[in-house]
């Protein structure tokens, strides 16, 4: 497991203060923050815009692309933690299992307040 690693998924279609704040939130968590963009059906410019734009972000370390699974990503990089936003928390994720088999951990978050896969929730400091 990559202790120093927080991988963010999601397909980032409109990039909003929410999604700073998480990633500002995941650069408190880990050094290095990578923001894994999902591909999935949308065009090659579209792909080079919200690349461009998640890489401008100051708290975003690397961006990465996938299609649909994660579980190459999560192979590759072990991430300590795998952040969602709190929007997702009553969703059911298969990357969990692979996270369980090194350690790494199914995190939600919408920069304030963080929810493990275990739905345990920790206030954070917001600031």
């Amino acid at each position: 497991m990559n202790e120093n690693t927080i991988l963010v998924p999601g397909r980032f279609a409109v990039i909003h203060p929410g999604h700073i704040r998480l990633f500002r939130h995941a650069s408190t968590l880990a050094k290095r923050v990578i923001v894994a963009l999902d591909i999935s059906d949308i065009s090659t410019e579209e792909i080079q815009w919200r690349s461009g734009a998640l890489k401008g972000i100051p708290y975003v370390n690397q961006v990465v692309h996938y299609k649909g699974s994660l579980d190459e990503l999560i192979s590759e990089f072990k991430p300590r933690y795998l952040l969602r936003g709190t929007e997702f928390q009553d969703s059911d994720f298969p990357e969990v299992e692979l996270l369980n088999k090194y350690g790494g951990e199914l995190i939600f978050s919408s920069g304030t307040y963080f929810y493990n896969s275990d739905r345990k929730s920790t206030r954070l400091n917001s600031s």
